[in-house]
Parts: structure tokens; sequence; C-alpha cells
């Protein structure tokens, strides 16, 4: 209850910054499911893995794409809270993979193939360093 004599506020209240930060995860979100589905249907619903495959005798380079059903999404920009933040939330710089394919690249047995920081999604090509 306001008393007779006080004067009334001159400035509008601030929202909560609760209010403001649950504003901004909703957009970031929002923009993530888009640029999912951009990746989703550049990918057709499969895999985007390409495995090079080296063949010593005949110095040929073979490239096979996984067959399998592209159930993640896997951001080609790494590093501890990355995700999401700057280019990375950009459907060039993530590739849809499906999870076993996804597994090897988070475990380190499938690398980028001479990869630069310039490619993107679409011509990113892995190898297999290890089993």
């Amino acid at each position: 209850m306001r008393a007779a004599n006080s004067p009334a506020l001159a400035y509008a209240k601030l929202p909560p910054r609760r209010l403001e930060k649950e504003a901004r995860k909703a957009a970031v979100e929002t923009r993530d499911r888009a640029e999912r589905k951009i990746c989703h249907l550049r990918s057709g619903g499969r895999c985007e893995v390409i495995l090079v495959i080296h063949r010593s005798e005949t110095s040929a380079i073979l490239q096979k794409r996984c067959k399998g059903k592209a159930r993640h999404n896997h951001h080609l920009q790494g590093g501890i809270g990355r995700r999401n933040v700057g280019d990375s939330i950009l459907s060039e710089c993530r590739i849809d993979v499906c999870p076993q394919c996804h597994g090897y690249i988070e475990d380190g047995i499938y690398e980028p193939y001479r990869q630069d920081e310039s490619e993107l999604a679409a011509t990113v090509r892995y190898i297999e360093v290890r089993r």
C-alpha cells in the first residue's frame, strides 16, 4: 500500500533476469531445431560420414559413405561450452550421423582426413586411425 505523500515511480520495473534467461535459451533452442532440420534435409536421413580408405598397392584412395540411419547431430566445432555458440549452431558446422559413427568420432577412432578449419560439413571426410 502506497502512502498518500510518496511519489509514484518515474520508471518501470525491469523484468526478472530469470525471464530474460529463459527467453534467450528458448531462442537458441528454436534456432538449434531449425538448423538440425536443415542438416537432416541435406543428409536425406542418412549418415553423412564418408570414410577414406587407402589402397597402398594401387595407391588409390576410395571413399565410402556410411549407410546407417542418421539419428545424431555432430558438431564439427568442438570444445567445452562451444556447442550452439557462434558458428557452431549453423548447419554448415554440423553433420548428421548414425549412433555408431558418432561414437567412433567421439572416441577418436575416426578422425578428420586432411581437414582445414575452413572446410564445411559437406566436404569433411574421416579416416579410421584405430579400432
